[in-house]
C-alpha cells in the first residue's frame, strides 16, 4: 500500500497525469473513463482490502490474456530464453474475458473541446 500511496503522492505534480485526472472529470459520469483509478493510504485502508487484491489475482491473473513484448539489445534469441524462463509459470487459468458491449463515447458533444 505504501508504493501505491507513493506513487500517487509522485503523480500530483505531473502535468500529463493532472491532464488525464481532468478528462476524467470531464467525462459522462456513466462512462468507465470517470472512475476511481489511483488509490492512496487514506483509500486503501480498508477492511478486507488486501483479500480482494488477492481474489482479484486469482482470477484475472492469466496467461490466456495476457501480451508480452520484448525489447533489447540483446539478440532475439537470447531475449526468447530469458522471456521463457520469466514468464512460461504464469499460470493459464482459461479466463474467459465478459463482453463490455460497445461502450459509448466519453464526453458529451458540450464537453467536447472543453480543454
Amino acid at each position: 500500500m505504501k508504493a501505491v500511496d507513493s506513487e500517487y503522492n509522485m503523480s500530483l505534480q505531473n502535468d500529463s497525469w493532472r491532464q488525464f485526472m481532468l478528462l476524467q472529470t470531464l467525462a459522462k459520469c456513466e462512462s468507465t473513463l470517470h472512475r476511481f483509478i489511483c488509490g492512496n493510504l487514506e483509500s486503501l485502508n480498508q477492511e478486507g482490502i488486501r483479500a480482494q487484491l488477492l481474489n482479484f489475482h486469482k482470477t484475472w491473473y492469466s496467461a490466456n490474456i495476457m501480451k508480452l513484448t520484448v525489447s533489447g539489445k540483446h539478440s532475439l534469441e537470447q531475449l526468447e530464453k530469458w522471456a521463457i524462463s520469466l514468464f512460461s509459470s504464469v499460470q493459464n487459468r482459461d479466463v474467459v474475458v465478459p463482453y463490455l458491449g460497445n461502450p459509448e463515447l466519453p464526453f458529451s458533444h458540450e464537453n467536447l473541446g472543453t480543454i
